[in-house]
């Protein structure tokens, strides 16, 4: 994949925003700028009653969207916003799944979607996080928990932001297409 038309094209829909790559002071500073846009119209749209469930991926892994995810996730928090961030992003090749329980060990049944959420560091309260949880190797199951699980957390923050894997490496992007749309 070389453009974002062939991006696009792969996922099947029009991407909702680009960030572009910081390099340098400059490109920095307009990345920062673009971020606190796209919090701006998710406001808006938000207002116009447009959902607060949303997905993000990249093209490939490495490419900074979970960073980026956590900025937007200051930006909506910096303007009041309740937001969680779902991991839905098992861990690289080589890593270790996350010590603490997540989102992966409530869809087994062991622990209950209350205990999930846990703090980000440099947030306010207004911000928590679930993570992918220590059975991220076996991906997202049950996505009848799933749904439901996200429209309990949508009830409870103004947005919930999904972490998604990378789309050219992991199939739980298109399992969840349904869940979040497009």
């Amino acid at each position: 994949i070389r453009s974002v038309n062939e991006a696009e094209k792969v996922m099947a829909m029009p991407a909702a925003a680009w960030q572009v790559r910081r390099i340098a002071t400059g490109s920095q500073a307009l990345a920062h700028e673009q971020t606190r846009r796209l919090a701006a119209s998710l406001l808006r749209n938000r207002a116009q009653g447009a959902p607060g469930l949303l997905g993000f991926t990249s093209v490939k892994p490495g490419s900074g969207h979970t960073t980026w995810l956590e900025e937007l996730a200051r930006s909506l928090d910096a303007l009041g916003q309740r937001v969680l961030l779902v991991r839905v992003e098992p861990p690289g090749p080589g890593a270790l799944a996350s010590g603490e329980p997540g989102l992966t060990d409530w869809l087994a049944g062991d622990v209950s979607r209350e205990s999930l959420a846990r703090p980000v560091p440099g947030t306010s309260e207004r911000v928590a996080q679930v993570s992918m949880g220590r059975l991220a190797a076996q991906g997202i199951q049950r996505l009848d928990l799933l749904n439901q699980g996200l429209e309990a957390w949508g009830r409870e923050h103004d947005f919930v932001l999904c972490d998604l894997p990378s789309l050219l490496l992991y199939a739980d992007v298109e399992l969840l297409i349904p869940t979040l749309g497009q």
